[in-house]
């Protein structure tokens, strides 16, 4: 049961946790302040687990959590960057194709033949895309920002399926308890390099501001958390991801009904350009389980 309830969960909570630091963002004006907050909260959830087993790691194997630390950070860049830059009901169904480059990345790493599923998931992405970009919410500019916004998705998209790879080769050779914390110890390392970016506002964030920060962060670092027990205790990694991704859907129910309560705008977009965003979703998702069959 927990198997399902907490990928489940997780789904519902990642559109929160994303509006929540969206608003961060737009009121402190510092992008990369909030995802510094944001991976230093993954770190710390993580780090519990060195007193379960905290050894230091074999040195001619010491570069697997530090390459998997720089996957997800680059990742965290190019998710946050979508998230501030474009609208939520765009980018998160669009990093759905996450699963799709995890199965292709896999093919082609073993150096196997591609299967009608992956072909048959491959074009039904391609319909999702199609939708998500749609033209109907503004003029030249806005069509732009859509398509900006897509490509940021897939490149934190493809981040993440390279990441996913690295922990499905690297992990059995430490164990969860051991491979968690060293990532993701690495990834807050790299993330202190965002403190020589422009972002001045970070030491003077207001009440407010650190509220919608916490909110997301907290969110971000326990659905990292509760998704890589989930796989660690019970597997079912399939069954995960496909739960996991029903976050394509809720997304844009979520921000069309509930946005205005986080300062979200989107649903001002109009109902037919969410009513296409719901079908880019909803082509996402069966993208994402004809990739996991």
């Amino acid at each position: 049961m927990l198997s399902i309830l907490i990928p489940f969960s997780a789904a519902l909570l990642f559109p929160v946790a994303a509006m929540a630091s969206k608003r961060a963002m737009e009121l402190t004006r510092d992008p990369w302040g909030v995802l510094l907050a944001g991976n230093a909260a993954t770190a710390c959830v993580f780090l519990p687990l060195f007193f379960f087993d905290g050894k230091p790691p074999p040195l001619e194997n010491a570069y697997q959590p530090i390459a998997a630390g720089l996957l997800f950070f680059l990742a965290q860049v190019a998710a946050y960057k979508s998230f501030a830059f474009g609208d939520l009901s765009v980018a998160i169904p669009a990093q759905g194709a996450k699963v799709l480059l995890v199965a292709a990345f896999t093919v082609l790493m073993l150096d196997e033949a591609v299967s009608p599923q992956l072909w048959a998931a491959a074009a039904l992405t391609a319909a999702a895309l199609y939708f998500l970009q749609d033209r109907s919410s503004g003029g030249a500019h806005s069509f732009k920002r859509l398509r900006a916004t897509l490509g940021l998705a897939l490149l934190a998209s493809a981040a993440f399926a390279g990441f996913d790879v690295a922990v499905q080769k690297w992990t059995p050779g430490w164990g969860v308890q051991r491979f968690g914390p060293w990532v993701f110890l690495s990834q807050a390392v790299f993330s202190l390099s965002l403190l020589f970016l422009p972002g001045e506002r970070r030491w003077h964030y207001g009440l407010r501001a650190w509220g919608w920060t916490a909110m997301g962060s907290l969110g971000m670092a326990l659905i990292t958390l509760s998704l890589v027990a989930v796989i660690g205790l019970y597997g079912k990694a399939t069954l995960v991801n496909i739960l996991f991704n029903s976050r394509c859907i809720w997304s844009v129910v979520l921000v069309w009904l509930a946005g205005r309560w986080f300062g979200n705008r989107e649903a001002r977009s109009g109902r037919g350009a969410m009513s296409h965003r719901l079908m880019g979703s909803l082509f996402m998702m069966a993208a994402i389980g004809l990739a996991l069959l």
